[in-house]
């Protein structure tokens, strides 16, 4: 029971373990102080070499059950410890590291090929079926926030392994060192894309080559299918043929996508823009095969297998001067995500706030507070009222009103996000007793997400949705 399995032989092992992390505690007497960051992340670099070299294949699963990580995953570990972690914190003590440290550290690796010690490195050198091999850099911008969290992650890493198997404390709060940067996603304007396309143009135009021509007009293909479908990015990267149907609307045809998956996300359908129909047919005149399962962004020898494109996008963006955006923020392929959304705040007739976020896999409290940021929606209705018309500025001004309402009662909007995904996948949820609820929450949110007295009052506003239409104002009791 302590344990939480009723399998015996998984107790004993959890048991074991546990015993084991005990004794090693008992056995080091006090907390060590000196400790450096240094001998930390030597000694995690060389445990992460020996699990390299035990590895044999991908999907090979430990004696607990636990897939292991991916070669490529640990062989980028090691190469994070020793080419940036340890030069940078060196012989500062675990106890010493501090938040600022962390800040540092995650600006320091964000400009380290523009600003910092890779600036004048030209030629990378990389192993390669045994032999050592050269190649030329290419110059890009500032590392992305991906890149910028794997290093967090192995700081994060190195700081555990460190109290586990050193028993330091450090002085970091509980999320400093895996938090995103402090810059949100900047949208791409109609006259910025605009730019870009004609750059490609010029670029293509003075390309020999066909190949090359339908690899550079492929990155517009992907900028165009982020705008007018409102995708996110990994969902253009894994969208099939099979997944895409014609559908008539009353401006002509567009696009349904079924099936479209995303981390931690529900399964959903999305209706695009009509003006995706020319892009479709360019994609449609390339496809390979007859296999609904191909990617429509292909790999060029396997169309069973997706394609990079997020490199061209890169190139593209800094050759047109839009890759930084003047405000310490950057633009990527999803910035095309935020501008479909303003677009459709803008033109979508009649305007529903919970069909769009529907559509794009999100919330309307994320619309309002992250895709909508850049025309200021939720300060200034004055100046939405300027270019859009009257009705639709009521209908935020509505939307604001339910913003304070969600105020006091913060479960109303993942209430209804619930909800909907019910009503999606046929669910009676309106026939649910209170344990099969709270059930339901867990599944979906975590098992540690709610405290008893938040569940009761996330139950208690699903059970408010069900019994009337307007929603609670209070949080119930």
């Amino acid at each position: 029971m302590t344990t939480g399995t009723a399998d015996e032989a998984d107790a004993r092992r959890k048991a074991q373990a546990e015993f084991i992390k005990l004794q090693t505690r008992i056995s080091s007497g006090k907390p060590r102080k000196d400790v450096t960051f240094r001998i930390v992340a030597e000694k995690l670099a060389e445990e992460l070499e020996e699990e390299l070299k035990a590895r044999k294949k991908y999907g090979e699963r430990a004696p607990n059950g636990d897939r292991l990580r991916h070669p490529q995953t640990l062989g980028k570990k090691i190469n994070h410890i020793r080419s940036y972690l340890i030069p940078f914190f060196a012989d500062k003590e675990i106890k010493d590291i501090s938040d600022d440290d962390i800040r540092r550290a995650k600006t320091h690796f964000a400009t380290y090929w523009t600003e910092g010690p890779g600036k004048n490195i030209s030629k990378l050198s990389f192993v390669k079926n045994g032999r050592v091999q050269e190649t030329t850099r290419r110059k890009l911008g500032v590392s992305n926030r991906n890149t910028i969290n794997q290093y967090a992650m192995t700081i994060n890493e190195v700081l555990r392994f460190s109290k586990t198997h050193f028993r330091t404390e450090h002085r970091l709060t509980k999320t400093v060192y895996t938090d995103r940067l402090d810059s949100p996603r900047s949208s791409i304007t109609a006259d910025q894309f605009k730019a870009i396309c004609d750059l490609q143009q010029k670029r293509i135009n003075a390309e020999k080559r066909d190949y090359h021509k339908w690899r550079l007009r492929r990155v517009i293909c992907a900028f165009e299918f982020v705008l007018y479908s409102g995708l996110r990015v990994a969902e253009v990267h894994s969208l099939k043929w099979g997944d895409i149907a014609v559908i008539p609307v009353q401006s002509g045809k567009t696009l349904h996508i079924s099936n479209v998956r995303s981390k931690l996300k529900p399964v959903r359908s999305v209706v695009c823009r009509s003006e995706i129909m020319n892009t479709y047919v360019e994609m449609l005149a390339h496809r390979k095969t007859e296999d609904p399962l191909e990617y429509v962004f292909s790999n060029e020898f396997n169309p069973l297998k997706p394609c990079h494109i997020n490199d061209g996008v890169q190139v593209l963006l800094q050759k047109a001067g839009l890759w930084s955006d003047g405000k310490g923020g950057y633009r990527t392929l999803g910035s095309m995500r935020h501008s479909y959304c303003q677009w459709m705040i803008h033109n979508m007739t009649p305007f529903n706030l919970y069909k769009l976020a529907a559509n794009m896999g999100t919330s309307e409290v994320q619309i309002r507070k992250h895709y909508a940021s850049d025309i200021n929606l939720r300060e200034n209705l004055e100046a939405l009222a300027g270019t859009i018309d009257i009705g639709l500025a009521d209908v935020f001004k509505d939307a604001k009103a339910g913003a304070k309402r969600e105020i006091k009662n913060p479960f109303l909007s993942d209430a209804r996000e619930l909800i909907r995904i019910w009503q999606e996948i046929g669910v009676n949820w309106i026939g649910m007793d209170d344990e099969c609820i709270g059930s339901e929450i867990r599944n979906f949110h975590g098992e540690y997400t709610y405290n008893s007295v938040e569940m009761r009052a996330f139950i208690a506003t699903i059970k408010c949705l069900s019994d009337a239409s307007p929603p609670p104002h209070d949080t119930p009791a």
